[in-house]
């Protein structure tokens, strides 16, 4: 694959290999399940119990889809975010839209914004867990 970028971002490609991973994973778990679901019918096509295998691997299969998913998604968040910085700078210094942020007025301690969600740069405030755009956990940073 080519490298269109100058730099090379260690961080990105972690996030590559953990994406490409995750397809495999949900690519192999599905290809189980058809392969387990066409030898369970064709030697005990009438017993009851043969379902209990196929139902096993499908709940797998739909876990692996789900995680592969949510990598997805974060990747998505990561590239938008990594281009909102480029277009228009890092969050501290533009709002989301890349327009000068105004000056916060704080008229109660527990609305005093602490700063930025790490992965898609949302402004959240001191007492929040989760981000309320993406989701990110944001104690992990404590």
């Amino acid at each position: 694959m080519k490298n269109t970028h100058c730099s090379y971002d260690s961080s990105r490609a972690g996030e590559s290999e953990r994406l490409s991973l995750a397809r495999k994973e949900m690519k192999d778990a599905w290809i189980g399940l058809i392969i387990v679901s066409i030898v369970m019918a064709a030697l005990f096509h009438s017993a009851w119990w043969s379902l209990i295998p196929r139902v096993v691997l499908f709940i797998h299969a739909i876990d692996k889809t789900a995680k592969y998913s949510r990598i997805k998604d974060a990747d998505r968040r990561l590239k938008a975010q990594e281009s909102r910085q480029r277009q228009y700078g890092t969050p501290t210094e533009t709002s989301y839209y890349g327009k000068p942020e105004q000056p916060t007025i704080i008229t109660s301690p527990s609305k005093a914004t602490s700063g930025f969600c790490p992965l898609c740069g949302q402004k959240h405030e001191r007492d929040a867990v989760f981000c309320s755009a993406c989701g990110t956990d944001l104690r992990q940073g404590a």
